[in-house]
């Protein structure tokens, strides 16, 4: 039944939401869109963290440059019960085959707190949803760039070495580094269903990354969005973020919610107050992976062999070169 529902929930979705605007009521206090400053010169009820500016057309989290940080957090804790957040985003560098790491949207307990995980902590309380640029994990049975939404009640760390893989609840691969436009993403929380939607050809079609059941996040929690870069980099330009009520249900949907009856069952009655999802990967031991991060070892190993190449093509051409002869033997 949680297929029928989710099946039935991502066609409804596909069809009725061919926009990019806000589907309802759209909360100022939870959002942030052109022109970015107040009179104050700050962005109001945001917090502007880190290497993070505030242009006329973008606020860019990182440049593109090494070892930067930057985030962006709402100051407002949501208390919406559901609610649906458009994400309007650009990733974009001069890097052709080695660029990253990618950014992350937040809707945590926790706000502000640096760390490794794109820029924020590693034990946070909530949902993260990644734009993951690069591969950390040699084996990865997807390719980059990848969506995907890991809940987490702080139990567990999130794996660098293999970019959360068998942590998410589902993910999605989506090409929207280096393209001539915005992508547009568009997240769903609503009868404890999270769905996320992407438009990544700049067609206004919505195609679904992901839909999950039985997902439990709290009130009160706080959005933002952070990234960070290391030996490689990228620009991260977040254009707009709005937060608003879902769309109505249409009478497909009606249907399947009402035939499935699990949303208040399935919780134990000791995650009615911690994030938690039901459907994810099972946890699996942590297997440490040659380190790349960032793409440090693969970005090095490149550039000594450049050297060790380009040195010995230099000692051969003036040893043997043409005018080595006169060189040893001119006076």
């Amino acid at each position: 039944r949680a297929c029928i529902l989710v099946l039935a929930l991502g066609v409804a979705a596909c069809l009725a939401q061919s926009h990019r605007d806000p589907s309802g009521y759209t909360y100022s206090e939870h959002s942030v869109q052109k022109p970015y400053m107040s009179a104050g010169m700050s962005v109001p009820n945001w917090d502007i963290m880190g290497h993070t500016v505030v242009a006329d057309e973008f606020i860019r989290l990182t440049p593109d440059r090494q070892s930067k940080r930057g985030a962006l957090w709402n100051n407002k804790p949501c208390y919406l019960h559901e609610w649906e957040a458009t994400l309007e985003f650009k990733v974009h560098g001069q890097g052709t085959h080695l660029f990253g790491d990618g950014f992350a949207l937040w809707y945590t307990r926790d706000r502000g707190v640096p760390g490794r995980v794109f820029g924020n902590q590693e034990n946070y309380v909530g949902l993260g949803l990644f734009f993951d640029t690069y591969s950390n994990h040699p084996h990865s049975k997807h390719g980059h760039p990848y969506i995907s939404g890991i809940v987490s009640d702080g139990s567990f760390v999130y794996d660098h070495d293999a970019d959360g893989t068998h942590q998410e609840v589902a993910g999605c691969q989506s090409f929207f580094r280096n393209v001539d436009f915005d992508t547009h993403l568009r997240i769903t929380y609503r009868d404890r269903t999270l769905e996320v939607l992407v438009d990544a050809r700049n067609d206004d079609s919505w195609e679904l990354c992901f839909s999950v059941p039985d997902v439990y996040l709290p009130q009160g929690y706080y959005f933002g969005m952070s990234a960070a870069t290391g030996d490689l980099a990228d620009n991260h330009d977040i254009i707009s973020f709005k937060v608003s009520d879902p769309p109505p249900y249409t009478a497909e949907e009606e249907q399947a919610v009402h035939e499935q009856e699990h949303h208040d069952e399935y919780i134990p009655e000791e995650h009615n107050n911690a994030p938690h999802a039901a459907h994810h990967a099972p946890p699996r031991p942590h297997v440490t992976y040659p380190e790349q991060s960032s793409g440090g070892s693969s970005f090095m190993f490149i550039l000594i062999l450049l050297v060790i190449v380009g040195g010995a093509g230099a000692f051969a051409w003036f040893k043997f070169g043409p005018n080595s002869r006169k060189s040893r033997f001119d006076f």
